[in-house]
């Protein structure tokens, strides 16, 4: 049965007497897709979130080809006219959720996000094939087709990095301040505060610095708030740079402890203060979670579900 159906039918009944009554009812025939299907699809930002009907097993996946040993991407975004997206991939929860994270932010296009249905793409730990197109025959890609019309004015990010149990986290690999907190703008933020989480058995924060690039009365206040919260606040009269700038760094590692082959988000909420010159006034922005993700990874084995853009950091 290819949709849900409401089935109208009536019953009569006639007693001895020959008198009768009917009764008219709708009966609604409820289609109960029992392949592995997309389930749930959403859009916030640079993020894109999608919930399926099994558990995904995440051991096949690839987002890129390494010595032509892994073969083609199993889940690609691709814009019209911007052309491929890099990003980073998370298996949320009990494997029923996935997050693509693009690694810059997605510009004003139309795009075809396509997942590979396959023993080597995707396939249920149960074995089964996806279902892209619902209709009860594994082995269907899944596509969906969407449309960003606008793009945030101002930003803060961090980029996505792959680092095994024990080491500490350097991006660029060759230099020592950690990890770049990064703030994209017009040059008009004073101000901006930013409360962000992550999984504390996957990421151990050692500390976090201002950047040296900042005006000269740039302040900066930590607090960490425990079970993987922080909140960092950076104010300034003089308003940040334009453009995208370093504002601080993260210092951390992945924890000895750390178990190979687990992912994970940072997520980051943001409140700038934006400075407006024409009234000497100033205004908040409440960004809330738009755009702030950043995949993590523990172990090597998952370097394989990266997109490589030309500066993977290995």
């Amino acid at each position: 049965m290819d949709a849900n159906q409401c089935r109208i039918g009536a019953a009569r009944a006639t007693d001895a007497q020959g008198e009768s009554v009917e009764q008219v009812y709708g009966v609604d025939v409820i289609n109960v897709v029992e392949t592995f299907i997309v389930t749930g699809f959403s859009i916030t930002d640079n993020r894109l979130d999608l919930a399926f009907s099994h558990a995904v097993d995440a051991t096949p996946l690839n987002l890129y080809d390494a010595l032509d040993l892994l073969g083609s991407a199993d889940i690609t975004v691709v814009g019209r006219t911007s052309g491929p997206v890099a990003g980073s991939v998370v298996v949320a929860g009990a494997g029923t959720g996935l997050s693509f994270v693009a690694s810059q932010r997605l510009a004003a296009d139309t795009y075809e996000l396509r997942l590979v249905s396959g023993e080597s793409g995707f396939r249920a730990t149960d074995g089964q094939l996806l279902d892209g197109d619902r209709d009860e025959v594994p082995g269907d890609d899944f596509m969906e087709t969407f449309t960003v019309t606008v793009t945030p004015d101002v930003r803060v990010g961090l980029q996505s990095f792959a680092r095994a149990p024990g080491e500490v986290v350097n991006l660029p690999v060759t230099t020592t301040a950690g990890i770049p907190l990064e703030l994209e703008s017009a040059g008009d933020v004073t101000s901006l505060r930013l409360v962000m989480t992550h999984d504390a058995a996957l990421f151990d924060v050692y500390g976090i610095d201002l950047a040296a690039n900042l005006p000269a009365d740039a302040a900066l206040t930590v607090q960490d708030e425990g079970s993987g919260r922080l909140v960092i606040e950076v104010t300034s009269s003089t308003p940040l740079p334009a453009g995208r700038i370093t504002f601080a760094h993260l210092r951390g590692a992945v924890p000895t402890a750390a178990p190979v082959g687990r992912e994970a988000l940072f997520t980051v909420g943001v409140v700038l203060r934006i400075f407006i010159q024409a009234v000497g006034l100033n205004q908040c922005r409440h960004h809330g979670r738009k755009g702030l993700f950043l995949g993590l990874r523990a172990g090597q084995r998952l370097l394989q579900r990266d997109i490589v853009t030309g500066r993977h950091e290995p």
